[in-house]
């Protein structure tokens, strides 16, 4: 619930990999959106979240939290998330929340050695 109003999943498709959750929910302050997808990799492999976000962030990797930030921030700050993934399907949900101001995350998975990860989206 927002102001009353009930809230439902939107789905939204990338066209990079950045997020301006501005410009498709507006301008609001002290506010979340959550963010989910599913992924699928052939092995379990370790990766690193590389993660740019304005303004807090809680990352979730299969129903386990795997980092929180809760200050405030600047997209230009990188946050480098270590983590993971199973063989087979994997949720990933992201939380953000605008203190006020700019409101995006931008993220990237990258396997330990810096390689992108090479995974299918399923959801």
């Amino acid at each position: 619930m927002h102001n009353g109003k009930l809230l439902r999943w939107q789905r939204h498709v990338l066209s990079g990999r950045n997020v301006d959750l501005a410009a498709i929910f507006g301008t609001l302050e002290n506010a979340a959106a959550l963010l989910y997808s599913e992924i699928r990799v052939a092995a379990k492999t370790e990766v690193d979240a590389i993660l740019h976000v304005d303004d807090q962030v809680v990352v979730s990797l299969n129903s386990s939290e795997v980092y929180r930030f809760e200050g405030a921030n600047s997209p230009v700050r990188e946050h480098v998330v270590p983590a993971t993934c199973q063989a087979g399907v994997n949720r990933l949900l992201l939380r953000i929340r605008n203190l006020h101001g700019g409101w995006t995350v931008t993220l990237r998975l990258d396997e330990r050695d810096g390689t992108p990860l090479r995974f299918s989206q399923s959801f």
